[in-house]
């Protein structure tokens, strides 16, 4: 079988819009930040504990997706729920 390879004029070729892919799901990450613990507290926890951040109320968080920052934000209340307010974005 032999193979030809066409170069094809620029113009003639199919034409990919990206809303195409606009109703593509995707899954998104909100990260909050860490929090430091002992291996003993750890192996202690039980419900009801609460395990303390450094991180303060109104500080920025990210908005990740497959590992990469896509925006930052603060969380806010709305209608019982966390939500991420877009303060910027990468």
């Amino acid at each position: 079988m032999e193979i030809k390879n066409k170069t094809q004029n620029p113009e003639s070729q199919p034409h990919v819009s990206l809303t195409h892919f606009s109703k593509v799901e995707v899954d998104l990450e909100v990260k909050i930040g860490g929090v430091k613990t002992d291996i003993g507290s750890l192996m202690n926890m039980k419900a009801g504990d609460t395990l303390k951040s450094e991180v303060k109320l109104n500080e920025k968080v990210k908005l990740i997706l497959d590992g990469n920052t896509v925006a930052e934000g603060i969380l806010v209340e709305e209608e019982g729920c966390f939500c991420f307010q877009v303060t910027s974005v990468k």
